[in-house]
Formats: structure tokens, sequence, C-alpha cells
């Protein structure tokens, strides 16, 4: 699959969307990408109506703040592009684990979404990692769940949810880590409609 967005791009939105309110300087240092190709492309989202630009004054100069914007479509749209371009990256690092979320996603009925979170989505897991799942969905065979997971010989931590509960615990502290860092291996867009009802990166109206 050709890339639709490159990895300076990527990078640049992800930072966005982890960091509401991040000014231009922040974004640069973050991604240490060159000030102008970082200006340009946020210009750009900001134009497109992707990013939401607030301008603080501060000392007779307007600080520019950035909020992903989850109310249009356009961003909707890219963002689920930017989760689909790092799934694919996920599994060509881990082949081994693509078969296995394949068999699970056909084979267990009521998931809304599935992420992986930890050094498996950071993509610096170890030998002797075990890898970070989390399920949302309501879910009735969990016994079943386990047993697809046994056969990649890896230690498993699974976190079986609702939505209801995900939405409940999304402000504690392992929630906000796993937003911060995750890969959303099933399904992009009912994540991002949930995190849209969530309203949890936008700014205040």
């Amino acid at each position: 699959m050709p890339n639709l967005i490159n990895k300076s791009q990527i990078k640049i939105i992800e930072i966005v969307f982890k960091n509401p309110g991040i000014n231009l300087r922040e974004i640069i240092a973050k991604t240490r990408l060159s000030p102008n190709y970082v200006s340009d492309f946020v210009n750009q989202l900001v134009e497109r109506g992707i990013f939401k630009e607030e301008k603080l004054e501060k000392k007779r100069v307007y600080l520019r703040r950035f909020y992903f914007n989850f109310n249009s479509s356009l961003a909707m749209n890219l963002f689920s592009l930017v989760k689909e371009e790092q799934k694919e990256e996920f599994f060509n690092k881990y082949k081994n684990l693509k078969p296995v979320f394949g068999q699970f996603i056909n084979e267990i009925k009521g998931i809304d979404f599935l992420l992986v979170y930890g050094s498996y989505s950071r993509l610096a897991a170890e030998k002797d990692s075990d890898i970070d799942i989390l399920i949302v969905g309501n879910i009735k065979n969990k016994d079943k769940i386990r047993e697809i997971f046994v056969s990649l010989n890896i230690d498993t931590s699974i976190k079986i949810e609702t939505l209801k509960d995900f939405k409940r615990k999304i402000s504690d502290p392992l929630h906000q880590q796993i937003l911060k860092d995750h890969i959303v291996i099933y399904d992009s867009g009912r994540f991002i409609n949930a995190l849209k009802k969530l309203n949890v990166v936008n700014p205040s109206e």
C-alpha cells in the first residue's frame, strides 16, 4: 500500500492530537523537523479546518495554539488514515501478530474497537516484553479471547471494557496514557467517533 501521507506529517498530526493547545515552537521541538516545514504544514491544516487555532495575546504578541478539530469530517478522515498507516507499520514490524489479530477479529463478536498500547505500540518491544491489549465492546466469550492469544507465545495483558466503562474511565492515568500511545488494530472509525463524543481533545468552546 503506497503511503498517502508521509511520516513527518503523521508525526505533526499525532503531536497536536496528543498535546491539545500546543504552540508552534513546541511542535517543532517535539518533532525535530524544520521550522519552515512545520509552519507550512500546520498552516495548511488550519486553512482546511483540520486543526483549530486559538490566538492568545501575550506581551503584544499573539501566541498561536493548535487543537485537532474533531468537528471536521475531513479531519476525521485524515486521522483515520493516520491510524491505518500506523497499523500497517506495526504489522510490518511484528509480522507474527497479524494472523492472530485477524483470527481474533473474525471470531470474536461485539468488538467496538481494539487497541495495543505500551512498548508494542511504541514499536519498542523487546524479546521478553508482554503485549498490552485493550478491547472495548460488549464481549461475551472472554475465555475464547485468551485461547486465541495463547498461540502467540507472548505474555499478554488483556483489558476488556464496555464502551460505557471506557468513557467513564477516560480521565484516569492509565487511559490517558493509552490515548497518548496506542495502535488501533480495529476499528479506527469507531474509536475516533468515541473520542469525538467524549470531546477529550477539543478546546473549551
